[in-house]
């Protein structure tokens, strides 16, 4: 058991086994289970962390952030307590509304980024570029997201209790 200071809003694992927590006062820690200590953490510039995600490969951690914004980390900045982890790259707000991102999830190639948000927006990115290649509105707070294991499909659910399935526009 750990105890943080604020409300743990987000959590996921890396492949290699390393717990990645996210917490309402914008603080993203990185705790090895094996040796039941944290090898690094990350204070947010802006908001807390509400939504993280891991890519498939374990490369790169996303984190949304109550201000809109996907913070990206690069996973060799995870485990050395003697690195400072910084952003790899961030990406900003959609129409210049802050509102909070909800969900995260990874394109099976890494190749897109799905975000989901309280504005009702899913937005998907190219994970190199930064440049939104999808945007879909919603009835609602977007809650969850997932590409099928191909990546030719992606499902969002809202929070007007609907699941809607999509084709992926870029092929994986």
């Amino acid at each position: 058991k750990h105890e943080f200071e604020r409300a743990v809003n987000a959590v996921c694992f890396t492949p290699r086994g390393l717990c990645c927590i996210g917490t309402e006062n914008g603080i993203v820690t990185f705790w090895d289970t094996k040796t039941k200590s944290r090898t690094n953490k990350y204070e947010l510039k802006k908001g807390g962390a509400q939504a993280l995600c891991v890519s498939p490969n374990g490369d790169l951690l996303a984190v949304g952030n109550e201000k809109g914004e996907v913070i990206l980390f690069k996973s060799e900045t995870f485990f050395e307590s003697t690195s400072k982890p910084g952003p790899y790259s961030t990406f900003r707000p959609v129409g210049g509304y802050e509102q909070a991102v909800s969900c995260l999830s990874f394109s099976p190639d890494e190749q897109i980024l799905a975000s989901g948000d309280v504005y009702y927006f899913l937005i998907l990115r190219d994970v190199a570029t930064g440049l939104i290649v999808a945007q879909y509105e919603h009835s609602a707070s977007i809650l969850c997201v997932a590409f099928n294991k191909s990546g030719d499909l992606i499902a969002a659910g809202d929070s007007d209790n609907n699941l809607i399935i999509r084709s992926s526009p870029l092929k994986t």
